[in-house]
């Protein structure tokens, strides 16, 4: 499987998807403590290939007791007009839980610990 169909008929190649969970898995393990300048910089490399001008790009926050301890956006927020992200750049979400939730849910399925085929009630 090196695609997943979502409900809404939109393709999302696997590695994508899973090269997005292991940067959250990296975020969330950050949670943990206080980033360093040796953490800062390997955070940095981690989403070196979002900062382009030529790329969509990424923000990355991460918080510990509900202040931030890291900051940082990578690459472009729109690039037709060449607008960067920055800290500040707000997101418009959408849809996505829904295809993150589409992929963890058959990827359940393919280690064999829930079948789509279970009842729900």
């Amino acid at each position: 499987m090196n695609q997943i169909l979502t409900k809404t008929h939109q393709v999302i190649p696997v590695a994508a998807i899973s090269n997005c969970l292991k940067v959250l898995t990296v975020i969330l393990l950050a949670f943990s403590f206080n980033l360093s300048i040796a953490q800062n910089n390997k955070v940095d490399e981690l989403f070196e290939k979002y900062n382009g001008t030529d790329i969509p790009g990424i923000a990355v926050s991460v918080n510990k007791a509900g202040e931030p301890i890291y900051q940082k956006g990578f690459g472009m927020a729109n690039l037709e007009y060449g607008i960067p992200i920055t800290t500040k750049t707000k997101f418009h979400v959408a849809s996505l839980s829904k295809q993150l939730s589409d992929f963890m849910i058959l990827k359940l399925e393919e280690e064999g610990l829930l079948s789509i085929k279970d009842d729900v009630r």
